[in-house]
């Protein structure tokens, strides 16, 4: 839960392309939409699908998606403690 802090991520990701062993696995976590409104210092909001986007054009494959608590699409909005977890791989 750090890449919705950062402005612009393409150099954290470049590094963690750069040292991540092929076949590695990247953890991703980001907040909902209120848990995201709910912190000053969010600086991008990712969708599910811009999360996907965003980790394809720096060479990650997706792996697979989940959301916490429940992977109820409507508590997005709902509830701050909602987040959309990544698993991906570089190839």
């Amino acid at each position: 839960n750090v890449l919705e802090h950062i402005e612009d991520p393409h150099l954290i990701l470049c590094e963690i392309e750069r040292v991540l062993v092929s076949g590695g696995c990247l953890i991703v976590g980001v907040p909902g939409i209120k848990g995201f409104a709910n912190d000053y210092d969010h600086k991008v909001f990712y969708s599910k699908g811009g999360l996907i986007d965003l980790l394809i054009r720096y060479r990650f494959v997706e792996s697979a998606i989940f959301s916490m608590p429940l992977n109820w699409r409507c508590l997005d909005a709902a509830i701050s403690q909602y987040c959309v977890y990544g698993v991906f791989r570089k190839q």
